[in-house]
């Protein structure tokens, strides 16, 4: 089955609630479509609704930090950092060796609910994310700029792959300073 659709939560500015809306938006759908897969990608160096989904507080918190202290950080900048490391064209990491099963952290969410945590180390990477976007195409078929903005999408369509017997719903919690560089998987 595929992806059923996907929604951006963004504001230009901070501190409106962006973080707060995905969480509940995400869990709430999880727990209405039981048959369906929900995935929550936070693009927000702060990790808010990574936090609230692993259980908030100090849980939530610790939740995070032992994502982000793996050798290879299963969060947002872990699966980023693999990508471009690997190079336009290489194949993508697995999605699910980078994506928290969010019954495994807060058994008060149903089972259906994925992240791909945020990672405050999300803004010192950004120099790295605009170079790998700048490099000079070397084969006519290569497009560095388009293939970086499309990283997200590419994890998406990987995960939705991984397990295609169930429809997939998308929540983005976006970073405000982030507005023009996400190639968004809205449906098509």
């Amino acid at each position: 089955m595929p992806l059923k659709q996907s929604y951006a939560i963004w504001n230009n500015k901070g501190g409106v609630g962006k973080s707060t809306i995905a969480f509940h938006v995400a869990s709430r759908y999880a727990e209405e479509h039981p048959k369906e897969n929900v995935l929550v990608i936070d693009l927000c160096p702060q990790a808010n609704v990574s936090m609230m989904l692993s259980g908030g507080g100090v849980a939530g918190e610790d939740a995070v930090l032992a994502n982000c202290m793996l050798p290879t950080p299963r969060t947002v900048v872990g699966y980023l950092s693999q990508v471009i490391a690997s190079g336009s064209g290489a194949q993508l990491p697995n999605p699910m060796d980078f994506l928290t099963k969010v019954e495994t952290v807060n058994d008060n969410l149903t089972g259906n609910l994925y992240l791909l945590c945020g990672d405050g180390n999300l803004e010192p990477m950004a120099p790295a994310i605009a170079g790998a976007a700048s490099q000079p195409a070397l084969t006519p078929n290569s497009d560095p700029w388009r293939w970086v903005h499309q990283i997200f999408r590419s994890l998406i369509d990987s995960a939705v792959a991984s397990d295609s017997s169930r429809n997939w719903m998308v929540f983005v919690d976006t970073n405000p300073s982030f507005p023009s560089t996400l190639n968004l998987p809205f449906p098509r």
